[in-house]
């Protein structure tokens, strides 16, 4: 149940930051975002990401 919550933690912090900042997602998710919508683009590109990439991103983008 602890994993769950971090797993939580983690994608909602992600999923919020590429919802502030849309022109920071790749290329083919902001073609997606743009004809699909915004939350189809970050739905699309965090669903494709691993754990490992999705823990690193997170990393990334609040400098932890």
């Amino acid at each position: 149940k602890e994993e769950r919550g971090k797993a939580k933690f983690i994608l909602t912090h992600v999923i919020d930051y590429f919802y502030k900042h849309s022109e920071e997602l790749p290329n083919l998710y902001k073609e997606i975002a743009n004809e699909e919508g915004l939350k189809r683009g970050v739905a699309d590109y965090i669903a494709g990401m691993t754990d490992k990439y999705a823990l690193e991103e997170h990393k990334k983008l609040y400098n932890c």
